[in-house]
């Protein structure tokens, strides 16, 4: 896995040569633990935290830094983002003209002095994943899972320099508040008291417990106030350090994750209860107001006479607060939230957003998604089908919503077709008919539901299948269905008739199946912990069997290759050529908690739970070495084959070839590219420092294409080119001429990045010009 993760890491540095983004202060955001698989785009994810500097919020989506102008509260509107940082947003304070954002185990330092282009110029690595900061002065203060306290020097922010830590308790640090000369850390139903006076060594000074475990903390003068979770708010006075005293307390109806106090009023971000406003000045606490949320709040800054929550999986939430009594959301930013699953339609992906509802993303350019129609459904999307202007989403208790498409950006309900009392989890449409999978609890209906579309808009039960454990996930190959049952295992169910249909096989060696995927002659099932390849010509029968590294929650499987969605640990992809004994292809750890992918024009889209919708590549990077006798070095992935002359080297080389995603390459302006991209570089075997050709000497590349690549491209003007960092060249290239159709064959002098273009066929019409 060492050799792996360095491999990734050299291969990612190789491809960040092509970048089309402006170099900041230093792009430092460090390369995601992955091999052979790139990232191309990603959108949306879990909001966590916000914090609010005058008339902007920053605001964590997935692994992204987003900053929002909200001078007119009803309309937020995002002006600028960073780049994908390798994990979720956790929480973010801004100071000045930084901002510092907990993301995994790194605290990142991202200038926000312009806000439309925020961007990443350090980071610290703590020693576990960083759960809260806040900063004060030239320092940042860090909460951390190991349950201790960092202090990061940051008085120059492009080198931020751990000076001091206090480990405050066995539990995980959640929050970290600092007022004067204390610090207030929060671990489990602790909130400890710690001396700052010497940044570079804190100390404890006190503490107070409670029965419950604490979400966030604030402190105002003298007085602290903690989101308590089930607890509510909780306040206390910490007058004295040494001896904090509870002083008192307002039980909120939901779970108290966040907490900001603001002219005597003290704002709980209470879950799925929404934004509580609690009056302080008063003994005890009483109720002031409310405002219900959408989602989960989760966090919540105040400001300009509106609360800003950051609620979760639906965005930022923007609430009028001037009078409490009549809070109520004004505005808001939503966007993708809970990934769970992917469906590729043409230019379009349809995304099941749990309680979120259906997005509709545009992806005709994979690097930048955007968001172009959205269905807020009342219960969990988990799935969905398309078939003609029609969308059918499987909407968890709420049954399968018949929604109208044909304008994707005005997605409307047209109708509800209730299924039995179960859970509905996906959908299949095909020929007519609707194939649902729902399960129940106990005494429900568990199975394959299939519904007649003769009516598209009024489904009508046909028939159900019980399939012996909650059916999860199906897939639809001729006339069977094969059915992840749970419990019930894998299910194999003719419907050539599909008002009649009959289970011909099941099997059972998995437990708890949850996802399905067929390719070819064979299914591949995940249950948890395991990878199953079962043949299914006729009974089925275990062929394969492979032990995930994390949890295996989806799969995909197409063309012998199978993408397994591992949760936390990423998308894993696999050569099951022969299924007996798989190969790993590549994999890339993706920000939050890869669920399910789907395959569409060579990307790979990856439902991320809270990391969104990410697009990944896959590329293998090709190696090997080039000694001062020369020699051949070929890539096969992408046919591109070199030949280097004796003394085209110095010393031995490691030459990398980095294939790469024509959608992150610089515009190739009137030129079209054939999805040749790749960079090239070396590096001496003896020193590991960055090596080019030896001046004045000549060698050659040949790269091989298909008809099908070439596509419009007329085949004489196709020709290598170069990027010089403004414009793509061929300059010192020279095209030579060979016998062999599909082959672009060229001379040149220095390693960089390159692209095989040419110009595409275009119709001109005549011009006519009439005399009045």
């Amino acid at each position: 896995m060492k050799y792996l993760r360095v491999f990734a890491c050299l291969w990612m540095v190789v491809v960040l040569g092509a970048s089309t983004s402006p170099v900041r202060a230093a792009d430092v955001i460090p390369p995601a633990d992955a091999a052979n698989v790139q990232l191309v785009g990603q959108i949306g994810g879990a909001t966590y935290a916000v914090a609010l500097q005058g008339t902007y919020a920053y605001i964590g989506v997935g692994p992204r830094l987003v900053v929002l102008d909200v001078s007119n509260p009803a309309i937020p509107r995002p002006v600028g983002q960073t780049a994908v940082l390798p994990d979720i947003v956790r929480d973010v304070a801004v100071a000045g003209g930084y901002a510092y954002v907990a993301a995994g185990a790194r605290m990142f330092v991202v200038d926000v002095a312009t806000p439309s282009a925020p961007g990443v110029v350090e980071f610290y690595d703590a020693p576990n994943d960083v759960n809260g900061v806040a900063v004060s002065g030239t320092y940042v203060y860090l909460a951390v899972a190991d349950g201790s306290m960092r202090v990061v020097d940051v008085s120059t922010p492009t080198n931020p320099n751990a000076i001091g830590s206090y480990v405050a308790s066995t539990f995980a640090a959640l929050r970290v508040a600092v007022a004067g000369d204390y610090a207030y850390v929060i671990a489990s139903g602790t909130l400890y008291v710690v001396s700052i006076v010497t940044p570079a060594a804190p100390s404890l000074v006190g503490s107070l417990t409670f029965a419950g475990t604490l979400q966030d903390v604030v402190v105002v003068g003298n007085t602290a106030y903690l989101a308590a979770g089930d607890l509510g708010l909780r306040i206390v006075n910490v007058a004295n350090p040494a001896a904090p005293v509870a002083a008192g307390f307002y039980d909120t109806p939901g779970t108290a994750l966040g907490v900001m106090v603001a002219n005597n009023y003290a704002y709980v971000a209470d879950g799925y209860k929404g934004v509580q406003i609690i009056d302080v000045s008063s003994d005890p606490p009483v109720f002031a107001g409310a405002a219900t949320t959408l989602g989960l709040a989760s966090d919540v800054a105040v400001g300009g006479g509106h609360a800003y929550v950051a609620d979760r999986f639906r965005g930022l939430r923007a609430i009028n607060v001037a009078t409490p009594a009549s809070a109520a959301e004004v505005g808001y930013y939503d966007i993708v939230g809970n990934a769970r699953r992917v469906l590729p339609v043409g230019n379009l992906l349809y995304v099941a957003d749990d309680d979120g509802g259906m997005r509709i993303l545009n992806v005709m350019n994979p690097a930048s998604l955007s968001e172009v129609g959205h269905y807020d459904s009342p219960d969990n999307v988990s799935g969905m089908a398309v078939a003609g202007r029609y969308a059918y989403v499987a909407d968890g208790s709420g049954g399968v919503r018949i929604v109208d498409v044909a304008d994707p950006s005005k997605p409307a309900l047209v109708s509800t077709f209730r299924t039995w009392d179960g859970w509905v989890y996906g959908i299949i449409v095909r020929t007519g008919y609707a194939y649902i999978v729902e399960g129940g609890g106990t005494g429900q209906r568990r199975g394959l539901h299939i519904a007649s579309l003769a009516n598209p808009i009024l489904p009508v039960t046909a028939e159900f299948v019980d399939t012996g454990g909650k059916a999860f996930d199906l897939a639809l190959v001729g006339n069977r269905a094969y059915v992840a049952a749970d419990a019930g295992g894998l299910r194999v169910i003719s419907v050539t008739n599909p008002v009649s249909p009959t289970t011909v096989y099941t099997w059972t060696s998995g437990t708890n199946v949850s996802d399905i995927s067929v390719d070819g002659a064979m299914a591949y099932l995940v249950d948890g912990t395991r990878l199953y390849g079962v043949n299914i010509t006729g009974a089925p029968t275990s062929v394969m069997t492979w032990t995930t590294t994390g949890r295996a929650e989806g799969i995909t499987a197409l063309n012998n290759i199978a993408y397994l969605a591992e949760g936390h640990n990423g998308l894993r992809l696999l050569n099951v050529a022969n299924p007996s004994a798989p190969e790993q292809m590549g994999y890339y750890n993706t920000p939050g908690e890869a669920l399910h992918s789907a395959l569409a024009n060579q990307y790979i889209y990856v439902a991320d739970g809270h990391g969104g919708v990410v697009v990944l590549w896959y590329g293998p990077l090709a190696s090997g070495t080039i000694s001062p006798a020369g020699g051949p070095f070929v890539s096969e992935f992408d046919g591109t084959t070199y030949y280097f002359p004796a003394g085209a080297f110095t010393d031995t080389i490691i030459l990398y070839h980095a294939p790469i995603p024509a959608v992150v390459v610089p515009s190739t302006g009137d030129l079209s590219g054939i999805n040749h991209f790749f960079n090239t570089t070396a590096v001496y075997s003896s020193t590991n420092q960055l090596a080019q050709v030896t001046p004045g000497t000549v060698f050659t590349i040949s790269v091989a294409y298909t008809p099908q690549e070439r596509g419009t491209v007329v085949d004489s003007t196709l020709a290598l080119y170069y990027w010089d960092g403004n414009a793509w060249s061929t300059n010192g290239i020279t095209k030579v001429a060979t016998a062999q159709d599909n082959i672009v064959f060229s001379r040149l002098d220095h390693l960089t990045l390159f692209g095989v273009l040419g110009e595409s066929r275009r119709i001109y019409l005549p011009l006519v010009v009439r005399k009045y």
